[in-house]
């Protein structure tokens, strides 16, 4: 993305983030300034990245706290009162109450996106605005090496299970119109 591309997306993010991707974590250190560092080398610029602290008592919260201070315009830096530990519900929770994006993405401490990801599914929600939800298959890794494949028979269930959902009102609100453009097009 060049440097006036990049310049757009920050100013796009300043307005309304197209998408709120969320971490929650709980003594992470280990793993999640990579994860931070796959969301930063999205293509898709439009994003903000909520960093929820799950009462860490490791140097996660610090790494954490570090990337928010550095990117002000991108991430934000959440916690429980009193830096709780309240569980992954309540955490994700928290991300979502804070979320301003027309869409949410959810990323584990310990996982990575590969480069395209959002830009992929927001391509997808974009084209079909009855889905609820987007997913794609899953690379496993042990130590940076190839582990195994998400199979088959999971990703047809999850298929089925989608279908299923989004047949019936699953959705609890609206999702958000974007600014347009003169030509009616989503602005970027």
């Amino acid at each position: 993305m060049s440097a006036m591309a990049d310049a757009g997306a920050k100013e796009v993010v300043a307005q309304a983030p197209l998408v709120s991707a969320i971490i929650i974590f709980l003594d992470a250190e280990r793993f999640i300034e990579e994860a931070i560092e796959s969301v930063l080398a999205q293509t898709c610029g439009a994003w903000v990245l909520l960093l929820v602290d799950d009462g860490s008592s490791d140097a996660g919260t610090n790494i954490a706290r570090r990337y928010a201070a550095r990117h002000p315009d991108r991430m934000r830096y959440l916690e429980h009162p009193g830096h709780a530990n309240r569980g992954m519900s309540a955490a994700r929770n928290l991300g979502i109450a804070n979320a301003r994006g027309a869409y949410v993405a959810f990323l584990d401490a310990d996982d990575v996106w590969l480069p395209q990801r959002l830009e992929r599914h927001v391509d997808v929600l974009e084209r079909e605005p009855d889905l609820s939800a987007v997913y794609g298959p899953s690379r496993y890794c042990s130590a940076g090496k190839p582990a195994s494949a998400t199979s088959d028979r999971a990703i047809a269930s999850l298929t089925a299970m989608l279908r299923s959902a989004s047949r019936g009102s699953t959705r609890s609100r609206p999702r958000p119109k974007r600014p347009t453009s003169h030509a009616g097009r989503p602005s970027a």
